[in-house]
């Protein structure tokens, strides 16, 4: 019987095997072109997504531009890391609108819009989308099964397909997918810092 480590590992690099590199490479070019033209970047989830949301913020607006000197700077804000502001938001008027509320504040027709969402139907993200295309802005997403509603809305996204995992347990392969959404927004940041070096933009 296979033990839960294996189960765990081999669903994780089965997982990995079956990634689109050109879905990757498109959210690479998306945010280079943000780098090139100082378009503003905007990024949310919830829970282990919101996480995977603030970590990219700090390697994308850090970690992406080590070893450059005097290189200008990623417009990078998530929506995730205002406590004041969602707690307030969600206490007064709703939950659906904790990070939509920011991105009106905040955005203009040139943003770019990333929604982190494991189920594709996180309510405030797909508010955040609909808002985004309402507002001509570009959107990308990182998706995971048949991508929900949020594959629905668009088709700028990196998906995680239901196929690759052999369990049927929820946490087992949201963990899984969790993490090789951080393993792939890793991988972005240091081809960007690849590129960026290299001059190639």
């Amino acid at each position: 019987m296979e033990s839960l480590y294996d189960k765990f590992m081999n669903d994780t690099i089965n997982t990995i095997k079956k990634l689109s590199h050109e879905q990757i490479d498109n959210l690479i070019n998306l945010l280079l072109d943000a780098y090139k033209n100082d378009r503003n970047i905007f990024i949310a989830g919830n829970g282990g997504s919101a996480a995977t949301a603030s970590h990219f913020h700090e390697d994308l607006c850090f970690g992406a531009l080590s070893g450059i000197k005097n290189a200008k700077r990623f417009k990078l804000s998530c929506l995730c890391d205002s406590a004041p502001y969602i707690t307030a938001v969600g206490n007064d008027v709703s939950f659906e609108d904790i990070f939509v509320n920011q991105l009106k504040n905040l955005s203009d027709k040139n943003s770019i819009f990333i929604g982190i969402s494991c189920s594709g139907n996180s309510k405030n993200v797909v508010k955040c989308v609909e808002y985004s295309l309402n507002n001509k802005m570009d959107v990308f997403c990182l998706l995971a099964y048949d991508g929900g509603t949020l594959g629905k809305l668009t088709k700028n996204y990196i998906l995680i397909k239901e196929d690759t995992f052999s369990s049927n347990d929820r946490m087992h392969n949201f963990g899984i997918i969790e993490g090789v959404h951080s393993l792939i927004l890793h991988y972005v940041v240091f081809e960007i810092n690849k590129r960026l070096k290299e001059n190639k933009i």
